[in-house]
């Protein structure tokens, strides 16, 4: 705050700089317009030991512009404050959002791995049954074709009319596939 009390500049001040200087008095607030010429700072000469009996003190007139800037920074902390708490309330908020979307994205996955697992499974039934269903349609059509060459034949077999049937009973056919040829 003494910044403006020691001065040391590498060129010689006017009358009415110095006067503008006195003017504004030993309380901060102006800025130095030669501060470029400045040799020396006041926080260095404060950087050094110190020896003998020091006091530090602010003057009187600086009192009042101190007080004002620590209520200042006061209301400036507060509000801060505030805004850092309410801001931390909307984090935990936030972080307890994320944390049940992560559980719900968890049980969400494994529901959906369950689920394309059991596709799987299905795809794979599905081609099996398709295989065995073309399968039994090949022996179906076998089968269809085989009875309607059997009907054929039978139509064949019962328009004739001269049949001896008593054919039948004779020994050497009794126990024997009799076929056409051999009656």
């Amino acid at each position: 705050w003494y910044q403006r009390r020691v001065r040391v500049y590498a060129e010689e001040l006017t009358a009415g700089e110095v006067a503008a200087m006195h003017a504004a008095g030993m309380c901060p607030g102006q800025e130095d317009e030669h501060k470029e010429t400045k040799l020396i700072t006041w926080e260095e000469i404060l950087e050094q030991t110190r020896s003998g009996t020091v006091t530090e003190f602010i003057p009187a007139p600086c009192t009042e512009i101190l007080m004002r800037e620590l209520d200042q920074t006061r209301e400036e902390l507060n509000s801060t404050k505030l805004t850092l708490s309410e801001t931390m309330e909307e984090l935990q908020s936030i972080s307890t959002k994320l944390n049940t979307t992560e559980f719900t994205l968890s049980d969400t996955m494994e529901e959906l791995q369950s689920i394309s697992t059991k596709l799987n499974t299905t795809e794979f039934t599905l081609s099996d049954t398709m295989e065995e269903l073309r399968s039994i349609t090949t022996k179906l059509n076998t089968t269809e074709e085989k009875l309607l060459v059997t009907e054929g034949k039978l139509k064949n077999c019962t328009t004739t009319t001269d049949w001896d049937w008593s054919l039948f009973t004779q020994a050497r056919y009794i126990n024997q596939t009799i076929s056409a040829e051999m009656a």
